[in-house]
């Protein structure tokens, strides 16, 4: 998320954290197959969004 100026929050159920803090995503505890909201605010919040559809979308490059 450093690469776009708008600020990205991911959260799960009552718990939400910036999506460049690494321990903030942590303390998600998140896992495959959670329902997870992001919410994009500022200016380039539209091509922020797109990068993470297209991160989501390709399984963030990793292998199955």
């Amino acid at each position: 998320s450093n690469q776009f100026q708008s600020d990205i929050y991911l959260k799960q159920d009552d718990k939400s954290a910036p999506a460049n803090s690494v321990m903030g995503l942590l303390m998600l505890e998140s896992s495959q197959g959670k329902y997870v909201t992001v919410t994009v605010e500022g200016g380039d919040s539209p091509e922020a969004l797109k990068a993470i559809e297209n991160l989501i979308n390709n399984k963030f490059d990793e292998q199955e």
